[in-house]
């Protein structure tokens, strides 16, 4: 978990390895969450979906190295 903020507000990230096939169901469960506060004025959510070194590394053909 990483936080800044500045006079414009606080910005919070967080970053998670989901096991494969439960991606769906976190980002389902994110939402219900973050649905309490939606109705804060400025607040605002987004999400980003990366891929690992090693499965990215893959994508391209080559191995992560051990």
């Amino acid at each position: 978990m990483a936080i800044q903020s500045d006079d414009k507000g606080v910005l919070t990230i967080g970053v998670m390895e989901v096991k494969e096939g439960k991606l769906e169901e976190l980002l389902a469960r994110e939402n219900n969450i973050s649905m309490m506060y939606l109705d804060i004025e400025g607040y605002s959510r987004w999400v980003e979906t990366w891929m690992t070194a090693v499965e990215a590394l893959g994508l391209l053909g080559l191995k992560a190295p051990e």
